[in-house]
């Protein structure tokens, strides 16, 4: 049997935070990643991928692309990074929910965005009567005494409207883009750059009656093979453990583009003690003990990319 714990570990910098948030679970009992959307164009049949590099590692997700217009004329329209959705108690148990280290340079210079962030709850956005009062959105007003002194003698209607609790705690989602114009040249290419520390979602495989027989179902569904695989089953006893953290990063935008990704590169890092698993429509060969990397020519993806690092540990 495979036990499920309802963790989310969210790296920050080299800083760890195990946290425990049952409102994050979702099937299986299984915590789920926060996986952003990547970025999102308005559909423009002119503008091709000629190139995208993907670095993975816990730490840091790194993407670079080069994108070509392939028309006689200037093309500008806007581009959004979506952020999923969050509440209050992931802001304040997670590292870096919000993505708040997200960063994009196009031709080398930075660009300054706008944050767009809007307050649901229960269908409804109530951004407009959150502003007025002066409370800022993305970050729940600051404190919960920050949102009981803006709303003065307001409290009751902010309750019956389940805005906050009686204490100030506030109970709507954030919905958050990082919103810019982008300006592509005729007839030319545009390189941009974006990065941001993933938030990942973690499991683990006990030795529960009954482990034998899903062991290989743990370590097939992680897309771990050959000698990586072998060594998991072969060295794996009941006083063992396997503890796997997972990435996703979603591929399958690129198919709103004319035509297919001219050359795709992904480059992903694990650490000594880890065993990895790569789990897309292509093949990623180990170029060093520590180091995977892919190379895909006219790729069109069918699936988005999970990348597991599991680790073993021994129970006394």
């Amino acid at each position: 049997m495979i036990k499920m714990d309802a963790k989310l570990i969210c790296f920050f910098q080299v800083a760890v935070l195990v946290c425990f948030i049952s409102s994050v679970a979702r099937a299986n009992d299984t915590a789920t990643e926060i996986t952003p959307a990547g970025l999102i164009f308005k559909t423009i049949d002119s503008v091709s991928i000629e190139k995208e590099d993907l670095k993975i590692s816990r730490e840091k997700i790194e993407v670079f692309y080069a994108f070509r217009n392939n028309s006689d004329k200037d093309i500008v329209t806007d581009v959004a990074f979506p952020i999923p959705n969050y509440d209050y108690v992931e802001m304040n148990v997670t590292a870096n929910p919000a993505f708040e280290d997200f960063t994009v340079f196009a031709d080398g210079v930075r660009i300054q965005y706008e944050v767009v962030a809007r307050a649901l709850l229960n269908g409804k956005d109530y951004t407009e009567l959150l502003a007025k009062k002066g409370i800022t959105i993305h970050n729940f007003g600051g404190s919960q005494a920050s949102i009981l002194n803006k709303i003065g003698q307001d409290k009751d209607n902010f309750m019956r409207l389940g805005l906050i609790e009686a204490d100030g705690q506030p109970n709507w989602t954030v919905s958050k883009s990082y919103v810019w114009r982008q300006k592509f040249p005729k007839n030319s290419i545009v390189k941009i750059t974006h990065s941001y520390t993933p938030c990942y979602g973690f499991d683990q495989f006990y030795s529960n009656p009954g482990y034998l027989e899903a062991l290989p179902v743990f370590v097939r569904n992680s897309c771990v093979a050959g000698k990586e695989a072998a060594t998991i089953m072969n060295g794996y006893t009941n006083k063992n453990r396997l503890v796997r953290d997972t990435v996703t990063y979603i591929l399958k935008t690129a198919n709103n583009w004319k035509k297919s990704i001219k050359e795709f590169k992904i480059q992903i890092e694990k650490k000594s003690d880890e065993f990895i698993g790569i789990c897309f429509d292509g093949k990623a060969n180990a170029v060093s003990p520590l180091r995977f990397e892919a190379t895909l020519m006219n790729y069109s993806p069918s699936s988005d990319l999970e990348v597991h690092w599991i680790r073993k540990l021994t129970d006394k």
